[in-house]
């Protein structure tokens, strides 16, 4: 009977680098510090100044979220914020950004009604969506802050394909309104991201049965010596 429990007890701890080799999942949220900082009143209205800017993805989405100086909402007309991405294989100019070129200009407008996501790919305008079910916004703080997201590698009806992933490096600039605030500023770059990999993590059912491992083992070692 000893030797069975010694066994059972061996068999737990020996399965412990087994339980940490379990599939993982990618726990992200954005920085506490923003990647960007924005001039404030570099803008003549307070709901297109931008002043923080943080960037991040997930497995499945890009996102970024930028405060703003006034409440942004969908009784404003004209008004917009946009993420302009330029990938490897280069892009096409926009007025937004003066002759910076772009790939995908992505984000949301606001039309005095509603405010609608949109997708535009610069390179293939066949995949452009003017209302793109793969982004996602909402807002806080009083609506002067913004978050957009866009899922990764996903077309509808064979458009808005985000053709991005992991290891992938950007190259982004940021824009709001109508009378217009750009981040980084005019005279700045670009600002460079690399879309991250997954990291290692122990998600909730691994922790349980390696904590369930770790206790069993431990019993059993109390059980040896209190049978000595």
């Amino acid at each position: 009977m000893k030797k069975c429990k010694y066994k059972m007890g061996a068999i737990a701890f020996l399965a412990i680098p087994f339980l940490l080799l379990l599939p993982t999942s990618r726990v992200l949220g954005f920085s506490d510090e923003p990647q960007l900082l924005d001039a404030h009143g570099d803008t003549g209205l307070d709901y297109e100044d931008m002043r923080d800017i943080w960037i991040d993805n997930n497995n499945t989405h890009l996102m970024f979220k930028v405060d703003l100086g006034g409440a942004w909402n969908e009784t404003l007309s004209f008004q917009c914020i946009y993420m302009s991405i330029l990938t490897e294989e280069g892009g096409t100019n926009t007025a937004f950004f003066d002759t910076w070129n772009t790939t995908y200009l992505l984000g949301i407008t606001a039309n005095g009604t509603h405010i609608r996501p949109v997708f535009y790919d610069k390179n293939d305008p066949s995949n452009s969506l003017s209302e793109a079910p793969q982004c996602y916004w909402k807002r806080s703080n009083a609506n002067q802050t913004v978050e957009i997201g866009y899922e990764l590698k996903k077309s509808v009806g064979g458009k808005g394909l985000l053709d991005l992933e992991a290891g992938d490096a950007i190259d982004i600039r940021f824009y709001s309104g109508g009378d217009s605030d750009v981040a980084p500023e005019d005279v700045a770059d670009s600002y460079s991201y690399t879309l991250k990999s997954p990291t290692k993590n122990i998600p909730g059912y691994s922790m349980l049965l390696l904590m369930g491992s770790i206790f069993f083992t431990t019993g059993m070692v109390i059980i040896r010596f209190k049978q000595e």
